[in-house]
């Protein structure tokens, strides 16, 4: 697997040039500077976002090479190859997060009102938020290939506007069931990342091994 994973570093270096990370940085830097605190905060929430659709690209790249039709002739199961996808994809949400809480803690030296706790949350937001994305964008590569991305976009759309739609119907105190979340957002967390990810792992094999039966 370590093998697997180093190989996706590889691809990513060679496909994502340094233009790419310059004009992230620039933009961070931009909103920092016009949006001062609460730009810190949306830094630390959408970092990790922008950067989690790497492995998506990785995908379409192994795709266009015939990777994986080499991949499963190695000494490595196919449950083996997804898993180091999904490793990889952790690894950089994990990375990415830690670079956004440490430009969060940076500017809290400049705005009195950016606290660390403060920068805690939203950086733990952030790495939900792109380990969710992730978990969708993963098995719907594996799916529909080039269009996968799309797909979870829209899905992710679909899925935000359902729950305000059924937030809306049961006539839900909004205020109240912000407060219960904050109460419970670690446990909450954890337990629907957790069946996300279960679902996702297996949906992420069902369609490789369809693909290369």
């Amino acid at each position: 697997m370590k093998g697997l994973i180093q190989k996706d570093f590889y691809v990513m270096r060679e496909r994502i040039r340094p233009v790419n990370y310059a004009l992230i940085a620039f933009a961070a830097l931009a909103v920092l500077t016009y949006f001062r605190s609460v730009g810190a905060m949306y830094v630390s929430l959408f970092l990790p976002l922008i950067l989690v659709g790497i492995p998506k690209t990785i995908m379409v790249y192994d795709t266009q090479c015939k990777w994986d039709k080499f991949a499963i002739a190695l000494p490595a199961t196919r449950k083996t190859i997804i898993a180091s996808r999904y490793l990889f994809f952790t690894i950089l949400a994990v990375v990415m997060s830690i670079i956004s809480f440490a430009l969060c803690v940076a500017a809290g030296l400049f705005f009195e009102e950016l606290t660390l706790a403060l920068c805690v949350k939203f950086s733990l937001a952030g790495f939900v938020i792109a380990l969710f994305y992730g978990l969708l964008t993963i098995p719907t590569g594996y799916a529909l290939g080039a269009n996968g991305g799309s797909f979870t976009m829209m899905l992710s759309v679909m899925l935000v506007l359902a729950i305000a739609y059924i937030l809306k119907k049961f006539n839900v105190d909004l205020e109240s069931l912000a407060l219960w979340l904050a109460n419970y957002a670690s446990i909450i967390s954890v337990v629907v990342l957790a069946v996300i990810g279960a679902i996702s792992y297996k949906l992420s094999v069902y369609f490789y091994t369809k693909l290369h039966s």
